[in-house]
């Protein structure tokens, strides 16, 4: 399986980098601090797994996922924040994992 993770914070992205990297057989094949430029990917590869921010500037991860629903092959999608009040609801569209 492949992934990739989208999330504004550097420090975020490389400490989940780490854990991917060292605790699974998933290889990360990109990395964006920009939601644009990672949903332009999703569209032109094939990604199994995205690790998505939800407080994102420009494309929010709410935003990104309902726009990766729509896509012929529709990756599973993993949600990530940095705030422990940050709290979803099972979508009825989107297959969830929340940490």
């Amino acid at each position: 399986m492949n992934c990739i993770i989208i999330d504004d914070e550097f420090p975020a992205i490389e400490e989940l980098s780490y854990f991917i990297n060292n605790y699974s057989s998933i290889i990360i094949l990109e990395k964006f601090d920009d939601s644009i430029k990672a949903l332009q990917f999703v569209q032109n590869n094939s990604v199994d797994i995205i690790f998505l921010d939800i407080n994102m500037p420009k494309l929010d991860g709410m935003t990104f996922s309902r726009v990766i629903n729509t896509l012929k092959s529709k990756p599973l999608i993993v949600f990530i924040s940095a705030y422990k009040s940050m709290h979803l609801k099972p979508s009825r569209f989107l297959p969830l994992i929340i940490f």
